[in-house]
C-alpha cells in the first residue's frame, strides 16, 4: 500500500478514492488485508508483534 502524493500534479479525488477502494477491499475480504500486513517490511517492534501474532 503505497502513498500517492505528488504536489505538482496531484489529484485530490482520484488519491482519495483509491485509498477509498482499498479499505472497502479489506473491508469486504479482512484476509487480504491480513496478508498485505504481514507482507509488509516492520517499522517497529509493536507492527512485528502485531504481525507474529497474525501469522499464527
Amino acid at each position: 500500500y503505497e502513498k500517492k502524493i505528488d504536489m505538482v500534479t496531484r489529484d485530490t479525488y482520484s488519491t482519495f478514492n483509491d485509498y477509498l477502494q482499498k479499505v472497502l477491499e479489506w473491508k469486504k475480504d479482512p484476509a487480504i488485508f491480513i496478508k498485505e500486513l504481514v507482507e509488509q517490511s516492520s517499522q517497529d517492534q509493536l507492527h512485528e508483534t502485531i504481525k507474529e501474532k497474525l501469522k499464527k
